[in-house]
């Protein structure tokens, strides 16, 4: 069996936070490596979800070897 699908998020975005943050987290083949974000909240937000690595720049998250997938949330307002 393939290991767990390793996921970057790129920002703060409330749909990360109230729907596929929760899904990942449940997830049995997934997890959430790291999130970038220059936001303020996002150290609470990766505590929130265990995330075990924040970014301060997109940049960074991407270049990011052990992150396999990237998720770019964008909120509609």
């Amino acid at each position: 069996m393939r290991g767990k699908v390793r996921w970057g998020i790129l920002s703060t975005a409330k749909i990360a936070q109230d729907e596929l943050l929760p899904a990942l987290k449940d997830a049995s083949n997934a997890e959430v490596m790291a999130i970038a974000s220059s936001n303020h909240k996002v150290h609470d937000i990766a505590a929130k979800f265990g995330i075990p690595i924040i970014y301060s720049t997109y940049e960074e998250l991407l270049e990011d070897p052990d992150v396999d997938a990237v998720y770019i949330p964008q909120d509609n307002k």
